[in-house]
């Protein structure tokens, strides 16, 4: 299971790295990286990508492995597809989805991210809206 390290700031995020590649299927990777939504343009060289996504039906799971020891952290079927599709075959793709960006188990930092997603999204050079896998 994931282990969350705390935020440094109040104005913190965490973006998640996204690993390449080049099979839809392949199981997903990352690492979590830190930085202050107002410091992003000194913090940040590479932009990211803000995904909103139907959270979906709670018992239907994934799971993506972080960081190098590859700890699991259990993420919605919905959230796993969304990244799935979105997901580079060659290079790193930073992006910020909720579900994994926020301790979802430490209510103060929920409320406190939850309160900064205007301006995590407004920040994002990109967003994207995922409503489900392409029919």
């Amino acid at each position: 299971m994931y282990s969350y390290k705390p935020l440094a700031s109040r104005t913190s995020i965490r973006l998640l790295c996204l690993a390449p590649s080049p099979d839809r299927d392949a199981v997903l990777k990352g690492s979590l990286i830190e930085a202050d939504v107002d410091h992003l343009n000194r913090d940040l060289i590479e932009t990211y990508t803000a995904l909103s996504y139907v959270w979906g039906d709670p018992a239907r799971t994934g799971e993506i492995l972080l960081d190098r020891d590859e700890q699991r952290l259990g993420i919605t079927a919905s959230l796993q597809n969304a990244l799935r599709d979105i997901r580079d075959e060659t290079r790193e793709l930073r992006v910020w989805a909720d579900a994994i960006c926020i301790n979802q188990d430490f209510t103060n930092e929920r409320n406190s991210q939850v309160s900064m997603m205007g301006r995590i999204y407004s920040v994002a050079t990109h967003t994207i809206i995922y409503l489900g896998a392409p029919a």
